[in-house]
């Protein structure tokens, strides 16, 4: 076999890729469905919560893949900056994608710690998410099996993850689920 005729693996997002013809094919693997088969909606935050308990909401929910909305993948606590978390993810299955643009811009969090004006946040968010369309559309086409969106907030109506589980509900038909993390004896629960 000749090198051109070998397949190339990419690990974010999973997929194969044919370089004779420039074909990509999913690559099904633990977790992953096929390419295009959303199945279910999901978000959460870990606002206070030991990375244990997030990871076993995850594994309980069943989720397959982890999109992180943040616009910068970085805490405080170090296990929830983007290589820890990614680690820690894929140690109970679980793929880690970071989508920088379906993050919160600076400016629009700045104006917010500021003024407090909610509803001029979720005006100025759906501003910026209306540029991420394309963006919006091909992880819809992309992404398999059970996705939560990742952001900091516990209460998902006070996150812009929010906002962009409903656009993401405008071109899938699913209908989001808000998992809040629980501490090890309870079960997840959703809001």
């Amino acid at each position: 076999m000749s090198h051109s005729h070998i397949l190339h693996i990419s690990l974010a997002p999973r997929y194969l890729l044919n370089p004779a013809d420039g074909v990509i094919m999913a690559l099904t693997v633990p977790g992953l469905l096929h390419y295009g088969e959303m199945k279910q909606l999901l978000t959460i935050g870990y606002e206070g919560a030991p990375l244990d308990d997030l990871l076993r909401t995850l594994q309980e929910a069943n989720v397959d893949i982890l999109l992180d909305i943040r616009e910068i993948p970085y805490s405080k606590r170090k296990e929830f900056c983007q290589k820890a978390l990614n680690e820690a993810l894929g140690k109970v299955n679980i793929v880690y994608r970071h989508e920088q643009r379906l993050g919160s811009p600076k400016k629009i969090r700045d104006k917010i710690r500021l003024d407090a004006d909610h509803q001029a946040f979720r005006d100025a968010f759906n501003q910026h998410l209306k540029k991420q369309d394309s963006l919006l559309v091909e992880l819809s086409e992309l992404l398999s099996g059970n996705v939560a969106l990742l952001c900091y907030e516990r209460n998902y109506r006070q996150c812009h993850r929010n906002l962009v589980a409903a656009a993401l509900t405008e071109i899938t038909g699913l209908i989001p689920q808000h998992l809040v993390v629980k501490p090890a004896n309870k079960q997840h629960d959703l809001f």
